[in-house]
């Protein structure tokens, strides 16, 4: 059965033509930037380089700064290349001069050369393995920090349309395939080039007749390899990115094991998992099948040189033109020449599987930032709370549109409440107004200035959120709370929990502000964790403050405290909240409905729940009395909501 697997695979891999475009789509295929991708080797461009030779510069910065551990380590390997050229030469006279003649004090001499030849070759490769480690990891750390902080200056809808599995692969995993390249490889094409160039040079020196037969084999290894180059390649990138797709399902799977749990689908999803296993085992299958075909057609080239060379250096020793110690060591030349050649031509090979692996490096390294183009943008050092909507329509696939039209204008130390029905649009309204996506058409502005006119970065910096998706990271308390500034201070801190009422339950928790509280936050309900991300948007001091569900899973008590702070920060500052329950409606000055992308209705909440419109219907919905006031609404927990968006 192996042996039929062999074969299948290198029929398959020898048969494999290039896939065309629209081949083979993976269902995970996303669009990013509105081109479609075309083969499962690419997701975030319509052709991904062809990574060449000559690309091989675009290393150079990540090189440069460690090229002095590298010519150690190189300087090292040299050193220990020409030690190691004299051994050969040292049995030619061992043979011949001391075991034959009967020579001792010869014999003692070329001994002692030996050992000390050996050990120096030891010691070399000692210090070459540490030297080009830390050179290799030198090297690798800095593509990787580039990476991920190209990866981080992407735009949202990049992240939008990949998943975390996948991208944590092609920053970790693709990297990791470099380092065969910054070490073995690196080290080995100079020391194997320079063994190949001196062993010719012997060679001619003991037999010019022996030496040009050996020659002939050598375009064997330069045809074979030629043959499977292209092959190497694509067999490579399925297997790196079938790998990739593995760490995708492994992320999403871990990250929904309550879920999977609950629904009791643990042994389904596990067959799910072991499917896409088996899809990137047997794609690196193929790729090794190929690398290991070759090194057979190598052994078998090699083991057809060196019969020739004993056969003909065995019959000149007959006809008495060379010595059993010049064709000893005219064997053992031989191998510093087939095997630097069998290397080198493998070098190809083994390459290919580098290149992939830099092919896709340099595709994310080559994607557009969300920062490029800011040229002649300015710092938003202040905003005043003024912000205008003008006709602004946006659409995340270019087709339906998620705002349509959307035209409101605030002011300074106002409350506006953005209500509607699911998918109204009012997450991605707020979205827009932190610039994390850009208008489709229409105009943002801030203060009367237009939201193109500064830089995403800085405006980000005067805005404040508290999301419906709560995010935490795994760290302390007081950590996860100053994340907006880093420099605040342990009083400042406590004084904003207290604002967002999350003072009390921290104060017990085991480490109190110093407790960690685990991945995303599991070690606290939905409840704490919404009063932490409140507390942290309080520290940030943001201009304008958007709260997107921010109180959903507050208990009475606790939500009247936020409802407190809320009227005293709004005060010089301009606070949007995405609204579900009527007591934060109720607070407002004025208050935003859509529908379907639009605005449909505007105003007070006195004037719109005596109105007849979709604001109206939405307090019906909900069971509240039209003609009681609508603080009246928080009687009960799930009185009081407006429908989620």
């Amino acid at each position: 059965p192996l042996m039929r697997e062999i074969y299948r695979d290198l029929r398959e891999s020898m048969n494999e033509s290039p896939q065309r475009e629209g081949e083979d789509q993976p269902p995970q295929a996303r669009r990013y930037g509105g081109s479609r991708l075309r083969t499962p080797r690419s997701r975030f461009g319509d052709k991904p380089k062809n990574f060449t030779y000559r690309d091989l510069k675009l290393l150079l910065p990540f090189v440069k700064p460690h090229w002095r551990l590298g010519s150690i380590a190189g300087l090292i390997a040299l050193a220990s290349t020409l030690v190691s050229l004299l051994i050969p030469l040292s049995f030619k006279y061992l043979a011949d001069d001391a075991v034959l003649a009967g020579n001792h004090g010869l014999l003692n001499t070329i001994i002692l050369i030996l050992v000390g030849a050996f050990s120096l070759i030891a010691l070399t490769d000692f210090f070459k393995q540490i030297y080009f480690f830390r050179f290799q990891q030198e090297v690798v750390f800095s593509i990787q920090g580039r990476l991920f902080n190209k990866l981080l200056c992407l735009p949202k809808s990049f992240f939008d349309s990949n998943a975390t599995g996948y991208l944590m692969s092609r920053v970790a995993g693709d990297v990791f395939q470099l380092q065969a390249f910054f070490s073995i490889n690196l080290v080995d094409i100079i020391a194997k080039s320079l063994q190949l160039i001196l062993a010719v040079v012997i060679l001619l020196y003991l037999n010019w007749r022996l030496t040009l037969l050996s020659f002939a084999v050598l375009p064997l290894f330069v045809i074979t390899a030629r043959l499977l180059t292209k092959k190497t390649r694509r067999a490579s990138r399925a297997a790196l990115e079938k790998t990739a797709l593995v760490s995708e399902e492994l992320e999403e799977r871990l990250s929904g094991a309550a879920l999977i749990k609950a629904f009791a689908a643990e042994h389904r999803e596990a067959q799910k998992i072991l499917d896409t296993l088996r899809n990137a085992f047997h794609a690196n299958r193929k790729r090794i099948t190929i690398t290991s075909f070759f090194a057979l057609v190598s052994g078998l080239i090699n083991a057809l040189g060196l019969g020739c060379v004993l056969w003909y250096g065995a019959s000149l020793i007959i006809e008495k033109q060379l010595t059993a110690g010049e064709l000893l060591a005219f064997s053992v030349y031989l191998g510093f020449l087939i095997e630097p050649a069998k290397f080198l031509a493998n070098l190809n090979i083994a390459l290919q599987h580098s290149f992939a692996a830099l092919e896709r490096v340099f595709e994310i390294m080559n994607l557009v930032p969300e920062y490029e183009g800011e040229a002649g943008r300015v710092k938003a050092s202040k905003i005043n709370g003024g912000v205008r909507f003008d006709n602004v329509s946006f659409s995340y696939d270019k087709q339906r549109p998620a705002l349509e039209g959307v035209s409101f204008e605030s002011t300074t130390g106002q409350l506006i409440a953005i209500v509607g029905p699911s998918g109204a649009g009012k997450s991605t309204l707020v979205n827009l107004m932190m610039s994390l996506y850009e208008p489709c058409s229409g105009q943002i502005y801030f203060d009367g200035i237009p939201a193109s006119h500064f830089t995403p970065q800085s405006l980000r910096e005067r805005i404040g959120i508290v999301s419906q998706e709560i995010f935490l990271f795994n760290d302390t308390v007081k950590n996860n709370i100053r994340y907006g500034r880093t420099g605040a201070s342990d009083e400042e801190v406590i004084s904003a929990a207290r604002s967002a009422g999350a003072h009390e339950f921290i104060s017990q928790l085991p480490e109190g502000y110093q407790t960690s509280i685990g991945e995303r936050g599991v070690m606290l309900s939905v409840g704490e964790k919404q009063r932490l991300s409140i507390a942290r948007a309080i520290l940030k001091d943001p201009d304008i403050l958007i709260l997107d569900e921010a109180t959903s899973a507050l208990d009475a008590a606790t939500e009247q405290t936020v409802r407190d702070m809320l009227e005293r920060y709004r005060r010089g500052k301009t606070v949007f909240a995405i609204a579900h329950r009527l007591s934060t409606v109720a607070l407002s000055d004025f208050i935003l409905v859509l529908d379907k992308g639009r605005i449909v209705q505007s105003g007070t909440h006195e004037r719109l729940r005596n109105q007849e419109g979709l604001y109206r219907q939405l307090c019906q919905t909900q069971l509240l009395s039209l003609d009681q006031p609508a603080i009246e609404g928080q009687k009960s927990q799930n009185a009081g909501r407006i429908l989620r968006g």
